[in-house]
């Protein structure tokens, strides 16, 4: 499907590298390039095949530049990141959480936050997304027609309100992932003519998305209510993110019972809903090859025998990690970020003007054939240690890079490594045959109408030959039958993946913030 902005991008300004602003693609006489469009990551991407690394251009009246070199973005987000502000439009839903916030504000935050990111946290939330895994897979059925997509944002949420809060959400999952899709829906409308239709008019969407933010907002009451409640004097709380939150209110008159429950908000909604776009398009790339399915399939059942992985299994799934970094390449939920200059500055040879949103399109950038051999191709492979070392610094970053960098990365690879361990095991999957599945790059990169798949029960006894080279098999008569046992031996003779080094060693951590 073309999209209806490239017959207002045709061509070029002509200029060399000394003009004052970079390169810029035609658009509409006053108010540059228009809205109608929901294929804009690979509208930026062929933006930059044709005018170059730094594209200057109007979007509805507001300057904008596309940077598509990786040392331009470094410049951005890491050595001159105090020369920019984040420009992010969730504030109207998430408020003044760690996403939204800047300055002392956001440090104040973060340095709480980071608490419950610890590398100490993660084995316990490692737990929890196993347990919620194994849950969920048991209503699977061998011969089911299942939307993935639906069920890994129910999974995911489930974690994140159990990780984060404590929460068992029950029924109010339905209600809550109900309302957030029609807020997301409705705010790609609302953001695309922001300067043309305030929110204030109401518009049939702007009451949509008014009445599903209520909802959120009713949840999140909720849950901070419940917890309240619990923990009243002469009670004790789990030590988690929400328990976090509520001691530094009790000495810190600046955490406000609004901020509180912005962070909930936060964590409640970008602490899952990436990690379920991720596991979605992970399980759709898989669908297509099913060769590397069951490379994957052979590895989970060598090494867990069975049983879902454990924190300490997760380094061991070499494979596994390989499948997730090539998704996460192809298919980053958080698929572009946005910075505004504060002042006249210099990028790449150009002069950006104050006020310019500065974008960074990561779908182009992972698919750039400059570092990446057959881009749009699927291929685990192509990540091996020596790759690895020579891409150029953030030519690879799903989560982000800088003081900004997404806090929750570790527990994000964490949950999708468990959740393919186990689904890996238990079932094959086939995608459900002449389905369309769209990639809407609106504030995440999620699939329009889902990933419709359907089960067949995992053969094992086929997995034999399909073990990923070099994995290592102990010989059978060494390997002791429990399966704990098993395991353990197993894990003596494999080599750690680089992500499960991350996981158990750093304790800096996949929401974008």
């Amino acid at each position: 499907m073309k999209c209806p902005m490239q017959y207002f991008a045709a061509r070029p300004t002509e200029g060399s590298k000394a003009s004052t602003l970079p390169p810029r693609p035609r658009g509409h006489r006053l108010v540059g390039l228009l809205p109608g469009a929901r294929d804009w990551a690979p509208f930026l991407t062929g933006m930059a095949r044709t005018h170059g690394d730094v594209v200057f251009f109007k979007y509805l009246c507001q300057p904008a530049c596309l940077i598509s070199d990786p040392r331009l973005m470094a410049e951005v987000l890491v050595t001159r990141q105090s020369a920019f502000s984040k420009s992010n439009v969730l504030r109207t839903i998430l408020g003044d959480g760690l996403v939204t916030s800047e300055g002392e504000l956001w440090r104040n935050e973060r340095r709480l936050i980071l608490q419950a990111f610890h590398r100490a946290c993660l084995p316990e939330y490692s737990r929890v997304a196993a347990r919620r895994t194994k849950r969920a897979l048991a209503g699977w059925k061998a011969g089911q027609t299942r939307d993935v997509y639906r069920d890994m944002t129910t999974l995911t949420v489930g974690v994140a309100a159990e990780a984060f809060f404590g929460s068992e959400l029950g029924a109010e999952a339905e209600v809550l992932l109900d309302a957030l899709q029609v807020a997301f829906d409705a705010f790609i409308i609302i953001a695309s003519q922001a300067f043309l239709v305030p929110t204030l008019v109401p518009t049939p969407n702007n009451l949509r998305f008014r009445r599903a933010v209520r909802t959120l907002h009713r949840v999140v009451d909720s849950i901070i209510w419940q917890r309240r409640t619990r923990t009243a004097p002469g009670r004790s709380g789990p030590r988690d993110l929400l328990t976090i939150l509520l001691e530094a209110q009790q000495s810190d008159p600046r955490l406000t019972d609004q901020l509180v429950h912005d962070e909930v908000m936060t964590f409640l909604l970008g602490g899952h809903e990436t990690t379920a776009n991720a596991l979605a398009w992970t399980c759709y790339l898989l669908g297509q090859h099913p060769d590397v399915q069951a490379r994957l399939a052979a590895e989970a059942c060598e090494l867990l025998a069975g049983e879902f992985p454990s924190f300490e299994d997760l380094p061991h799934l070499n494979y596994a990690e390989r499948v997730m970094k090539e998704s996460l390449r192809l298919y980053p939920p958080g698929w572009y970020m946005t910075r505004k200059a504060l002042e006249d500055l210099e990028l790449g040879g150009y002069r950006i003007p104050k006020d310019t949103t500065v974008v960074m399109n990561l779908w182009g950038l992972h698919r750039d054939p400059r570092y990446y051999a057959e881009p749009e191709r699927f291929n685990p492979d192509r990540w091996t240690p020596e790759f690895t070392r020579s891409l150029p610094s953030l030519a690879y970053m799903p989560f982000g890079a800088g003081p900004r960098r997404c806090i929750g990365a570790a527990f994000a690879q964490m949950e999708v490594l468990t959740v393919l361990g186990g689904m890996a095991q238990q079932f094959r999957w086939d995608l459900l045959p002449d389905q369309a599945v769209t990639p809407l790059s609106a504030t995440t990169l999620r699939p329009l109408e889902g990933v419709k798949v359907v089960l067949r029960q995992r053969d094992r006894e086929e997995l034999d030959t399909r073990l990923p080279e070099g994995a290592c098999r102990p010989q059978a008569d060494r390997l002791p039958e429990r399966a704990h046992d098993r395991r353990s031996a197993i894990r003596r003779y494999s080599q750690p993946a680089a992500v499960g080094e991350m996981l158990l060693t750093k304790p800096q951590c996949a929401i974008s913030v």
